[in-house]
């Protein structure tokens, strides 16, 4: 028969490290050399970061392999991942250019086209006056504006007094403006702008916002103003630029064709 107070040895063990023994066991010193001595906490804790640290240069490395063995493609990434390298990619030019000597490159064939209608005013005077700043005040390309309505007369002066090079004035007419659906089938019209409304699409209920997508995405380019053009910079109003371009991007994309 085992007397009522035997407990295992372990637990026996256990029992007896109090937190005092604890305390006096990490508080002494092991000798490591001659006269200098270490604290065994503070050994621990040297091993412990020292073990983390191993691990984690194992994962990071593991990935680093993992990831060099099996490199996604290009097409697979987001377009915010992708490295742009390639010559027809890269930036025409980095920094300022001397604006004297591009100044004296022939020109482009080339305009700013607006689409803007006659209450936008301000803002297309605003882009402008952005533009002509930090571009066109040297290379003095022409504006073209286009427009479902006749162009009103404080419409053009005001354009022009801000253009440097000029500017023209076109007319969209309701064949190429309008929806077909919206002559031969009103109701149907309506209601599918209404619908797009009701989904909470942006500009979904403004039948003038379908018409200028449709436009820009086909018959603009057919125009005759733009029609003249080997090249275009569509601008909207109130767009702000911050920096000075000092060289010509319609001659530049001329001479990488």
């Amino acid at each position: 028969m085992r007397p009522l107070d035997f407990q295992p040895r372990s637990n026996r063990i256990w029992t007896t490290f109090s937190k005092d023994n604890a305390k006096t066991f990490l508080n002494h010193r092991l000798r490591i050399y001659k006269r200098i001595s270490i604290r065994i906490w503070v050994l621990l804790l040297i091993v412990i970061l020292s073990s983390i640290s191993a691990i984690r240069l194992l994962l990071v490395g593991g990935e680093s392999f993992f990831s060099f063995s099996h490199q996604p493609k290009v097409e697979d990434l987001p377009m915010t991942s992708r490295i742009i390298s390639s010559s027809k990619d890269s930036v025409f030019s980095s920094g300022c250019r001397d604006v004297k000597l591009e100044m004296q490159k022939p020109r482009a064939n080339a305009a700013f086209v607006v689409l803007a209608r006659n209450t936008e005013v301000l803002g297309v005077v605003s882009s402008m006056k952005s533009l002509e700043r930090h571009f066109n005040q040297w290379f003095n390309y022409r504006w073209i504006f286009l427009n479902n309505e006749e162009f009103d007369d404080t419409f053009k002066a005001m354009v022009s007094e801000v253009s440097s090079g000029g500017v023209s004035f076109g007319y969209i007419s309701p064949e190429n403006w309008d929806f077909p659906d919206e002559k031969n089938d009103p109701s149907y019209f309506s209601a599918a702008v209404e619908s797009q409304g009701d989904r909470e699409i942006m500009y979904g209920n403004m039948a003038s916002y379908h018409k200028m997508c449709r436009f820009y995405s086909g018959y603009f380019f057919n125009h005759p103003l733009v029609q003249e053009l080997d090249w275009y910079w569509r601008v909207e109003p109130f767009v702000h630029f911050y920096c000075d371009l000092t060289y010509d991007p319609f001659v530049a994309m001329q001479e990488s064709v």
